[in-house]
């Protein structure tokens, strides 16, 4: 019983490897915002700047700090389901990560415990704008003070002014509340007096708001290809570079290693980083790389467990302490299997969560106050500052990583590998050795043979002129011999000599056959793919199979789309479909076995091979009856990128083939993509 609890461990939300990943995050931290309240009222701006409360939190807009929206959706997918309800915890190249409110406070420094003689319901008018508000019951939002009142408040006192500084910060940061959902009476409220406003729970309030929207949008993932994510995300991002520094290496850099206060106003950057640089840093990371389970205010991995920051309501879960016993014995997880947790569960713990969520943000005392409206999914333009030097940290760094990783190949997997090799060179010796014994002794014979017969024919030449004219031995000349030419007869020996070529099955073993059977960068380049899809081709569109209809493309068919793909996106309403593309269409290439068969005329499918990532192929199966792109991909990833270079341009390419009078009938709307579980 006791190993059965010992092995014990929380279940992930999804499966090793199987993450799902979405198109875009909405954040609704708003630090463009606080820029535009920079350029409207500079003078007040500097003065809550240094605030002590918020001076930190407002320093991660000064410092240029951008929103990873990839980032923090590949850790939301990599949850452990716990019964702790102020807490969370996270996977990471298998090891666990906790997301308290002690690493909450050490990121963001704001203020977790309550003052119970805080009497936040009092207020004071002074006949300014907001006393108006109040006294009324008017309504505010972030988008109207963006639209409306930033143009106002030049009529506004001073210390209105001031107030719509602090509520912004609050609600559009600290809150990460969405545009459009009403600013709470209670936030004005405490605005109107500063010290009531430096002593409210900011820390422990946003924390549970946090915490509540993170549990909303675990119910969301795999759903959506995008979703809005409320709360403090930039706390949590900072946390996550925190934690595994080669991620706050690859986002940015810190603008002081000697700074001190909250971890959030010491970073700057760009935060640009893909799945795929996710993944890889994942899957190379090794014990030489740095992650840390635990954080806190005097350092990282020190601190396990911390009353200050305990609740009083807090679930107990042994699964839990299991993790904590094994960080602080530095237990070693890179062999850990994780359980993974089924749909049948997450049905049944979704609805036991729903009541915890809502309630976690009512303890606070403040939520009743807020209402929300529709929310309208707006695209966002692309990054316009730079972080000098970014892509080298982080080319550089995954390289590092991957290094590390291939180096720590076990001994017993090189031994295996030398000793594979080493047979393989002894008996690739022992066949040459037998073939230059036999070379030789063939040689030997030949030359041999060679040497009777040009003796055997100077002395037939000899004897024919001494019987043509008799003379004396005084007056004979030396015989006249004719030159003869030997460079054939070596030619013929040398053939006759040539070594029988040894096979491997039908193959013949020569260099080109031995490179890339040991050379692994050989290993299943363009050229085996094209020699599998011309053979299906062979048998399906050259009638040497029943099938018909269906057309097989190559790689080159693959990389083309790639490339005019960035044509495509440089400017739609611009581009020209390449003629070589078109050829593809009329069944003119590929070169080897064309079929001169017109997309949707005389085939309804297409079979197409994709090299991604450097290292791996998938393959597409293209239907233009049901304008439809079925993804076949072992590593049960999404590939978003490649897959729609092809959903947008061959939707273009059969209509260019189509005869004219047909045109008007087909549009160019991208394809349905479908991954199809491998």
């Amino acid at each position: 019983m006791k190993l059965d609890m010992e092995l014990e461990l929380p279940k992930r939300v999804y499966a090793e490897g199987l993450e799902p990943q979405v198109k875009k995050i909405n954040n609704c931290c708003r630090m463009e915002l606080i820029r535009d309240l920079k350029k409207a009222m500079p003078a007040e701006y500097d003065d809550v700047k240094i605030d002590p409360v918020f001076k930190h939190i407002m320093a991660i807009a000064e410092n240029n700090l951008k929103f990873s929206g990839k980032l923090v959706d590949s850790f939301l997918c990599k949850q452990l389901i716990t019964s702790k309800m102020h807490e969370k915890w996270f996977i990471f190249a298998r090891k666990p990560l906790r997301f308290s409110l002690q690493e909450y406070h050490t990121v963001t420094g704001l203020k977790i415990s309550r003052e119970s003689s805080c009497d936040v319901i009092k207020w004071k008018s002074d006949g300014g704008f907001w006393s108006e508000l109040l006294r009324t019951g008017g309504k505010i939002t972030l988008q109207s003070i963006k639209k409306v009142h930033l143009q106002e408040v030049h009529s506004w006192s001073r210390r209105d002014r001031m107030r719509l500084i602090y509520l912004c910060v609050i609600m559009g940061v600290v809150m990460g509340r969405d545009e459009k959902v009403n600013i709470p009476h209670m936030y004005i409220k405490l605005v109107m007096d500063l010290e009531k406003l430096r002593n409210f729970h900011w820390g422990l309030h946003s924390y549970d708001f946090l915490l509540s929207s993170i549990e909303k949008v675990r119910k969301k993932l795999g759903k959506k290809n995008s979703y809005i994510f409320e709360g403090f995300s930039y706390a949590f991002q900072i946390w996550i570079m925190e934690a595994i520094p080669d991620f706050g290496e690859i986002c940015g850099s810190k603008v002081s290693d000697s700074f001190c206060g909250p971890r959030c106003g010491n970073w700057k950057g760009v935060a640009k980083v893909s799945y795929e640089d996710i993944i890889q840093l994942e899957e190379s990371f090794t014990e030489k790389g740095d992650l840390f389970s635990v954080i806190s205010v005097s350092g990282n991995g020190d601190v396990l467990r911390d009353a200050d920051y305990t609740r009083k309501d807090e679930m107990e879960d042994e699964r839990v302490d299991l993790l904590l016993d094994r960080i602080k014995y530095k237990f070693d997880w890179s062999n850990t299997e994780w359980p993974v947790i089924e749909a049948e569960e997450t049905e049944m713990e979704e609805a036991d969560t729903e009541s915890e969520a809502d309630k976690s943000v009512d303890d606070t005392d403040i939520a009743a106050d807020v209402e929300t409206s529709s929310v309208n999914v707006a695209g966002r333009g692309k990054r316009k500052i730079q972080d000098e030097g970014a892509e080298t940290r982080k080319k550089k760094l995954l390289c590092k990583r991957t290094a590390e990783n291939k180096q720590s190949i076990d001994c017993e997997a090189k031994s295996f590998i030398e000793g594979l090799v080493h047979s393989s060179v002894n008996s690739l010796g022992d066949i040459l050795r037998v073939q230059m014994a036999s070379m030789e002794s063939m040689f030997k014979e030949r030359m041999g043979n060679m040497e009777s017969e040009v003796s055997q024919l100077r002395e037939a030449i000899s004897l024919s002129a001494e019987g043509s004219v008799p003379k004396s031995k005084t007056d004979e000349a030396p015989p006249k011999t004719k030159t003869v030419d030997l460079a054939p007869a070596k030619k013929k020996v040398n053939q006759a000599q040539a070594p029988a070529k040894k096979k491997i099955g039908p193959t013949m073993l020569d260099a080109e056959i031995g490179t890339r059977l040991m050379d692994r960068t050989e290993w299943l380049h363009n050229l085996e793919i094209d020699v599998m899809m011309y053979v299906f081709r062979e048998r399906t569109s050259l009638k040497r199979w029943e099938l018909h209809r269906v057309a097989f493309m190559s790689a080159v068919f693959s990389n083309m789309i790639k490339k005019e793909y960035e044509s495509f996106k440089a400017g739609i309403r611009k581009y020209k479909l390449h003629h070589l593309l078109m050829q593809y269409g009329k069944g003119f290439l590929p070169p080897h076995g064309r079929t001169q068969e017109i997309w949707n005329v005389d085939v309804d499918r297409l079979y197409v091979p994709v090299h991604v990532s450097g290292n791996h192929w998938i393959a597409l199966c293209i239907s233009f009856v049901t304008r439809s792109i079925d993804v076949f991909d072992c590593s049960g990833r999404k590939r978003y990128k490649e897959v729609d270079a092809f959903a947008n341009l061959v939707p273009r390419i059969v209509k260019a083939v189509q005869p004219p009078r047909y045109h008007k009938d087909f549009n160019v709307a991208a394809y349905t993509v479908h991954y199809v579980p491998m």
